[in-house]
């Protein structure tokens, strides 16, 4: 098992926040494929589009 940066373990659907972070901006730079961000981040192409749509749910939501 491969740890990085603590919160991603290879062959899981999870990835770091400061990972999700820079996946966003090689997102919207539209420099990047979906593909390429997730070859250089080590997961697959629904994990990368999984946490994406996440993030996007979650702007905006006022708290309770």
């Amino acid at each position: 098992m491969v740890l990085f940066g603590g919160a991603w373990r290879q062959g899981s659907a999870f990835i770091g926040g400061g990972d999700v972070q820079l996946a966003r901006e090689m997102y919207d730079s539209q420099r990047y494929t979906v593909e390429a961000i997730a070859l250089n981040l080590g997961v697959s192409r629904p994990t990368i589009y999984k946490h994406l749509n996440q993030e996007r749910e979650t702007v905006g939501k006022v708290p309770p």
